[in-house]
């Protein structure tokens, strides 16, 4: 039976970390959500687990949902984010909402019902999964990188470097325990409503640029 240390035992695998440090590389120019959850889903399926991926789930509003992953039963969900992401955009919803997480999935259960797009609002899709598609395991991944001292060229074809280099020099680094104990705060009051058992693993990669994958698994 498929259990959460299992998923953990996954992602601290020798094959894992060499696979995740080849995609550090190669699709530095997208967000790895995808792609790390197909490393995920073959280094189970080469376990033995039955994996499927973009599995059908119940109805939201009317529509039909699919859900990340299938594991001998189980669902997980996952969401990507950068650190920079946390300090810009989840911390200022979150302080819009003045820390209330009631309110904040009052805001998500009005986009809905009124069939509102979400743009790129990392909050209230982590709450939509959390919360809507009911997982068995919530994983969210967000990936911290240094991009000070490197050249224009080096950093050609890098997702969201303006933003990542003004918030690099902000903090003066990356791997900021400040911005992501905004992480930690959120999870705590998810976990007043919906509990859940926490697990943290960290792996740095640092095979262009100095980079590190924080992986916050949520075990309901």
């Amino acid at each position: 039976m498929f259990e959460v240390d299992n998923l953990i035992k996954i992602i601290q695998s020798d094959d894992f970390y060499d696979d995740l440090k080849e995609l550090s590389v190669w699709a530095s120019n997208v967000k790895q959500e995808a792609p790390i959850l197909h490393i995920i889903a073959k280094l189970l399926n080469r376990k033995g687990y039955k994996v499927t991926l973009e599995v059908k789930g119940e109805k939201i509003n009317d529509k039909k949902i699919k859900s990340d992953m299938g594991i001998d039963g189980k669902i997980l969900e996952a969401k990507f984010c950068y650190e920079e992401d946390i300090y810009q955009k989840i911390q200022l919803l979150y302080n819009k909402a003045d820390n209330d997480l009631d309110l904040l999935l009052d805001w998500l259960d009005q986009k809905i019902k009124n069939d509102k797009k979400f743009g790129y609002d990392p909050t209230l899709k982590i709450l939509k999964d959390i919360f809507y598609k009911n997982p068995d395991i919530f994983m969210l991944i967000c990936l911290s990188r240094n991009l000070l001292g490197f050249s224009d060229e080096e950093l050609e074809n890098i997702n969201w470097t303006d933003n990542w280099l003004k918030y690099n020099k902000k903090i003066r680094g990356y791997n900021n325990a400040d911005t992501l104990k905004i992480l930690t705060s959120l999870f705590q009051d998810v976990d007043n409503k919906k509990p859940f058992e926490y697990y943290l693993v960290e792996i740095d990669t640092n095979m262009r640029f100095p980079s590190t994958y924080h992986f916050y698994i949520l075990d309901f």
